[in-house]
């Protein structure tokens, strides 16, 4: 007799050496994976919060840099880049978690291939993890393997998660 869980495989995302130094392990269920409501379901069981919201500020939390020569002159060049990004929604909708009016979307893997990039002032239906960083009940990550939707592709989802509620109510 089966029992109710559902059947999970592991996906290897990417090919090849990563830069990071690992892939991406992403679970899945078994099944059609390019069906919201399979997707749907099975993202909203992991998830901590999913909600609706808009980008309206991107701020870079920690940099690092790396020295390099271009090669055909001895002057070294010094490249910075961000590796943890915060994400502040403004959010619209929420159907599990805190239901604040803000939240923030930490991405600790930038620039590498389980990072997940959000644009500003674009809206995304987000199913969240609780940031073991902070501790603080508004603050949340994603990964690559998290379900993200623009929210101009999330009504599939919506209609599967329903109405859900206000943020702030």
């Amino acid at each position: 007799m089966l029992n109710s869980y559902p059947l999970v495989v592991s996906l290897m995302i990417g090919a090849g050496p990563f830069p990071c130094g690992h892939v991406c392990a992403c679970s899945v269920p078994l099944g059609d994976v390019s069906s919201p409501e399979v997707m749907a379901r099975f993202a909203r069981r992991g998830a901590v919060a999913i909600f609706l919201g808009t980008v309206i500020a991107v701020d870079t939390i920690v940099r690092d840099s790396v020295d390099y020569s271009d090669g055909t002159s001895p002057v070294r060049r010094r490249l910075v880049y961000p590796t943890v990004i915060r994400y502040t929604l403004a959010v619209e909708r929420t159907w599990k978690g805190p239901v604040a009016t803000k939240v923030a979307v930490t991405d600790y893997a930038v620039g590498d291939e389980c990072g997940r990039a959000y644009e500003k002032w674009k809206a995304y239906l987000v199913y969240a993890h609780k940031d073991q960083r902070t501790g603080d009940r508004t603050s949340f990550t994603t990964t690559f393997c998290s379900r993200v939707l623009l929210k101009s592709d999330a009504a599939a989802d919506r209609r599967l998660l329903g109405d859900g509620r206000a943020p702030g109510g």
